[in-house]
């Protein structure tokens, strides 16, 4: 279909997509005549790159977040492309709720993906995230400072982007000690609470907030049985409001019966930042 293939752009809005080519202006047009059928471009590349021997890869972060018009869409064309046996292929990431999502989308999307859990990074790949960048710069931190470091990032690449760079900003030294690791740590906590938990947090709704506060005060992962307790509540009562904050991507379910914080650290967030709520139910309220 495409003699020559130099680049595909996938720009969702509203629900629609569009692919532009580098390629002749007759294979420009051609794509952009038939723009509204985002499976018929799809078939047409897979079927081009397959010829030559190469494949069609969309990589899609933050999966969970993507409409669900778009995303359905989506996963019907991969797996009508797999029917063809064409090289179309969906690499998506996003938080542990994500298998859900799909499952809603599309019911068969639960045997369409392989899912991966990636986890936390160990100790040594966290110290290569913060020494690599700084020795390539001709700097490093010293091991006090890297001790620390590891200690605060808890293995999360998220948490190593703004440990890191708050010690690099407040650093007037080479090696860059632990001293200055201290005095960037309240400017990443600042920048992480802004960034990652005051928008999740007020995504809930009040009653939603006070089941989270509930689980922040029990633990990272724990059962909908101690939450319900500890709000002196029913299980049946809060089943539509743990399934609220579910959907919403909040929590999630890591076996049958519990339920955990999709991003880390957010219990400690809740307890720290938003106490009277935690204290409210942490046994002594």
């Amino acid at each position: 279909m495409f003699s020559h293939i130099g680049s595909v752009n996938l720009d969702f809005v509203l629900g629609s997509a569009k692919i532009e080519l580098n390629g002749s202006a007759e294979e420009q047009r051609a794509v952009r005549a038939s723009s509204y059928k985002l499976e018929l471009l799809i078939e047409g590349l897979a079927e081009s790159l397959k010829a030559s021997g190469l494949g069609l890869f969309l990589f899609v972060d933050e999966f969970q977040d993507m409409s669900s018009e778009v995303m359905m869409t989506l996963i019907t064309v991969q797996h009508k492309m797999g029917q063809r046996n064409l090289p179309f292929y969906i690499i998506g990431a996003g938080l542990p709720n994500l298998p859900g999502v799909l499952t809603k989308a599309r019911s068969y999307a639960e045997r369409l993906f392989e899912y991966r859990s990636i986890g936390r990074l160990d100790d040594a790949a966290v110290a290569d995230g913060f020494q690599k960048p700084a020795r390539e710069l001709g700097y490093a931190f010293d091991d006090q400072a890297l001790s620390r470091l590891i200690d605060l990032s808890n293995g999360y690449p998220y948490f190593i982007q703004a440990y890191g760079k708050a010690a690099w900003d407040a650093s007037d030294s080479n090696p860059i000690t632990v001293g200055a690791v201290e005095k960037g740590e309240p400017v990443a906590r600042a920048d992480l609470d802004q960034g990652l938990y005051v928008s999740r947090w007020q995504r809930a709704t009040p009653l939603g907030r006070e089941y989270l506060a509930a689980m922040a005060a029990i633990g990272d992962t724990c059962t909908s049985a101690q939450v319900a307790n500890h709000m002196g509540r029913s299980v049946s009562d809060l089943s539509s409001i743990r399934f609220s904050l579910i959907e919403l991507g909040l929590i999630y379910s890591p076996e049958r019966g519990q339920i955990a914080f999709t991003v880390p650290g957010m219990d400690e967030f809740i307890r720290r930042v938003m106490p009277a709520e935690t204290q409210s139910y942490d046994g002594r309220g």
